[in-house]
């Protein structure tokens, strides 16, 4: 079953701390057919934010685990209460400790998704190729204060910051959980504010990362551009289901009406255009080859560096001498990379 989902996720820590405040892990549970995505970001105004992120998800999926509840629904409640209470107990230098948090858990089997956030870290849904915001930020804006107690100002205005009011650790946690039928949903994305924080428009970059055929290498791109302008720790988990090679009834009246802003599946398409690209190859079709590929040079579409070291391989055991269709692959791979 978890052969159906892309799993892909970068948690960097900040290059000045001595530890990454986030933590982030997936865990699938085979018997159940459930993946478990659990996402936190440690406040960084308390102590051991770093703890407080790696309690919140390692408990709660411990916890869900074993919980004697009669239903998932139940047992995501008892691992909240169960989790919350051991990181607001923590003693010692870490006392007071707390984190934001999100889960997601995909029942693969009867379609469903569960979900609880507490804090500003979010949980978005893909679907027909845009990324929308599924939580709510528990957050509120706070007025920055001097000692005194007198708001601080600069040039007339007052400073303001955004607070968390909602997180693991709190002594009146409050949370939700929520349920969602997947219909035609066909991806996740659990993001830290140090992630999607970084971009103008995240919506839209991720939704591009989800075009990959490596979700994983789609993903490492954004978290370059995440690294190089990085201001927290940062951290993303994104879930995809993989695209299946069904048959389009005519690959070049769907390559004609093609549009990467209009239509929601530019990954099925890129997908079936591997094999259309493979099967060319292996016919020592020049003329296929070279349309097939102009149609990825022209909609930028994004195939991976090991598909093109396989479009090249195949080329040598078929033996198709046409070096036209290997330097524009050669020059391609090396883009990709």
């Amino acid at each position: 079953m978890i052969d159906q989902i892309n799993i892909a996720k970068r948690s960097n820590k900040l290059s000045e701390k001595n530890k990454n405040g986030d933590y982030c892990n997936t865990v699938y549970l085979e018997k159940e057919s459930i993946l478990i995505a659990t996402l936190a970001d440690g406040v960084g105004s308390n102590a051991c934010d770093w703890k407080a992120s790696q309690m919140s998800c390692d408990l709660f999926t411990e916890s869900f685990q074993t919980s004697k509840e009669k239903n998932i629904r139940d047992s995501i409640s008892f691992a909240m209460d169960f989790t919350n209470t051991q990181v607001l107990n923590e003693s010692g230098i870490c006392k007071g400790m707390k984190a934001t948090f999100v889960v997601l858990l995909w029942d693969i089997v009867n379609e469903l998704v569960y979900y609880v956030s507490v804090g500003d870290s979010r949980l978005y849904t893909y679907q027909n190729n845009q990324i929308v915001q599924l939580s709510n930020d528990d957050a509120i804006l706070v007025v920055r204060r001097k000692q005194d107690g007198t708001p601080i100002t600069v040039s007339g205005a007052v400073v303001s910051a955004v607070g968390i009011n909602n997180a693991m650790g709190s002594k009146a946690l409050t949370y939700t959980v929520e349920t969602l039928n997947l219909g035609d949903i066909t991806g996740f994305v659990l993001a830290t504010d140090g992630f999607y924080d970084i971009f103008t428009d995240f919506n839209t970059e991720m939704a591009d990362a989800f075009n990959h055929i490596s979700l994983q290498k789609g993903v490492d791109k954004l978290a370059k551009k995440v690294n190089d302008n990085q201001k927290d720790d940062a951290s993303v988990i994104a879930l995809r289901y993989n695209p299946k090679r069904e048959p389009i009834r005519n690959i070049y009246a769907t390559m004609e009406d093609f549009d990467t802003k209009k239509t929601g599946s530019t990954l099925v398409v890129t997908t079936h255009l591997i094999g259309e690209l493979e099967q060319a190859i292996k016919e020592k079709n020049s003329e296929k080859s070279n349309l097939f590929i102009s149609f990825v040079e022209d909609n930028n579409l994004q195939i991976d560096f090991n598909q093109y070291d396989t479009f090249i391989k195949l080329m040598f055991e078929n033996k198709f001498n046409d070096n036209a269709v290997y330097q524009r692959l050669v020059s391609l791979m090396k883009e990709s990379r």
